[in-house]
């Protein structure tokens, strides 16, 4: 009986102080999964799992890819979005305190079933030129 009791102990004590965690299910995760670094005039890592992606129809492609993320989710970073166009290539805007940056033209950087956009660029601007590199991945 007494086994029992310090069983039951350790899981209440697990639960409650938030010491357990589960490794989430990607599979059913529709977060996008989110590794870019900005390096430059502006200067942060964005890792998570904050944003919005969309699939959307292209002419040429049959579907685009889309990501967006507003301002409070990676420090520094008032605003970001990359949307693909109808020719495959990726536009990019960033916006900071710093001031804003974008991209356009950018070929290759959109996996084939537009749902990855892998980036290794520069984004110019009114305070200097950032550079990207990283991906994003949308589920």
């Amino acid at each position: 009986m007494r086994r029992r009791t310090r069983l039951a102990v350790l899981v209440v004590m697990v639960l409650t102080t938030g010491c357990f965690s589960m490794a989430p299910d990607r599979n059913n995760d529709p977060s996008p999964q989110v590794r870019l670094a900005f390096t430059g005039a502006f200067s942060v890592a964005a890792i998570g799992t904050a944003g919005e992606c969309s699939l959307f129809g292209a002419p040429s492609e049959g579907t685009g890819f889309r990501f967006s993320v507003p301002g409070g989710f990676y420090r520094g970073v008032d605003g970001f979005s990359a949307t693909e166009d109808d020719a495959g290539d990726l536009t990019m805007t960033l916006t900071t305190a710093t001031g804003s940056f974008s991209a356009a033209g950018i070929a290759g950087a959109v996996s084939e079933d537009h749902r990855k956009m892998t980036i290794d660029a520069d984004m110019a601007g009114e305070a200097g030129t950032v550079h990207i590199t990283g991906s994003v991945t949308c589920p």
